[in-house]
């Protein structure tokens, strides 16, 4: 693999981000019961 950074594909940013929880259950049922998220895998 390549150290290069590659452009990304055209119509895609450039940046992800990213959050960390330290309970990643407890604020998944959160973000399910306060705007409704659901969960898909």
């Amino acid at each position: 693999m390549s150290d290069e950074v590659k452009n990304p594909p055209a119509g895609m940013s450039g940046i992800t981000t990213g959050v960390y929880y330290q309970d990643s259950t407890v604020t998944i049922e959160w973000l399910e019961n306060t705007f409704g998220f659901k969960t898909r895998l």
